[in-house]
C-alpha cells in the first residue's frame, strides 16, 4: 500500500443534505435513540476539560461542544463541520448556553483536508465521523488527524457498535445500522453501507483505549484513546471501494473557512 494517500473530498451534495438535516437533526436522533447519542459523547468529561486545545471534526449541532465548555474546558476549540447550517445552530446554541465567551472557539467551515498539516491539538474528538469512510479514506483521514494530535494527546471516538451476539439482539441491530445508511443516501448522496472497524484502525495506528464504555445495551460506543508503544501502520479493510464522505453531524466537502473566530474570555 502507498505511504501517500489523499484525504477524501465529499460531494457538495452531501453538504447540501446535512444543511437541509440541520433543523430536524437533534429530534431525528432523540427520536431514535432517546439520549443515548449525548450520553456516550459525555462520558469522559472529567478526562477531557482540562486539555490545551481542542479539534471538534463533524461537530453538528454543537450539543457536544456546549458539554465540553460547561464542564470546565478553557482552551481554544476548532469546531469543524462542513455545513454552514450546522455551525449557524452551533454558534446559537453556544449564544443560548451563556458560554459563548467562555473559551476561544473557531468555527471552521469544511473538511479535515482545509486542516493545516502543522496544526496541533491536546484533544481529538470524532463523534459519530468515522463510520462514514471506508478503506482507504478511512485510513487516509485517521492519519492525518493522528499527525495533528500532540504526543501525549487524548483521541475522543464514539461510534456504533457493529452486530454481534445472539441473532435476536444481532437482528435488530443489523437493521437499524442498514436503515440509518439508506436514510443518508437518500437524503445527502453518501454511498457507504456498513460500517467499518474502527477500532482496529486506532490499533492499527498504535493507539490504546484509555477508557471505554458502552451505552445502550452495547449499541453505542465510546472510547478516549492514546497512543501506546509500537505503532504500527494501518491497512485498508476489506470492502467496496471508498465514497463521499460523511460525520455524523456534518458531511465533508472541498475546502474550508473561518466562518466565526475570536478570542472569547480570555
Amino acid at each position: 500500500m502507498s505511504a501517500e494517500l489523499a484525504v477524501p473530498r465529499a460531494s457538495r451534495r452531501t453538504a447540501r443534505g446535512f444543511d437541509r438535516l440541520s433543523g430536524v437533526y437533534d429530534a431525528l436522533a432523540r427520536a431514535c435513540f432517546g439520549p443515548l447519542i449525548p450520553r456516550s459523547q459525555e462520558l469522559f468529561l472529567d478526562d477531557m476539560a482540562t486539555r490545551g486545545n481542542a479539534l471538534i471534526v463533524g461537530g453538528g449541532t454543537g450539543g457536544f461542544l456546549v458539554s465540553l465548555v460547561a464542564a470546565g474546558f478553557r482552551g481554544r476549540i476548532v469546531n469543524l463541520d462542513a455545513s454552514a447550517s450546522m455551525l449557524r445552530r452551533t454558534r446559537e446554541r453556544l449564544r443560548g448556553s451563556g458560554l459563548a465567551a467562555a473559551c476561544a472557539i473557531d468555527h471552521v467551515q469544511g473538511g479535515v483536508e482545509a486542516l493545516s498539516d502543522g496544526a496541533r491539538f491536546d484533544l481529538v474528538c470524532t463523534n459519530y465521523f468515522l463510520d462514514l469512510f471506508e478503506n482507504d479514506d478511512l485510513v487516509a483521514v485517521m492519519r492525518k488527524l493522528d499527525g495533528m494530535l500532540a504526543g501525549d494527546g487524548l483521541w475522543l471516538c464514539t461510534d456504533f457498535s457493529p452486530p454481534r451476539g445472539p441473532a435476536l439482539r444481532r437482528i435488530p441491530t443489523a437493521l437499524l445500522v442498514s436503515t440509518l445508511y439508506a436514510a443518508f443516501a437518500l437524503t445527502c448522496g453518501v454511498r457507504t453501507r456498513r460500517l467499518p472497524p474502527i477500532e482496529s484502525g486506532f490499533a492499527g495506528l498504535g493507539y490504546v483505549p484509555r477508557r471505554r464504555e458502552t451505552v445502550g445495551r452495547g449499541l453505542l460506543w465510546s472510547a478516549l484513546y492514546r497512543r501506546g508503544a509500537g505503532a504500527a501502520a494501518i491497512g485498508p479493510n476489506e470492502g467496496p471501494a471508498a465514497n463521499p464522505v460523511a460525520c455524523g453531524g456534518g458531511m465533508f466537502h472541498h475546502g474550508g473557512r473561518v466562518t466565526e473566530a475570536g478570542n472569547h474570555g480570555r
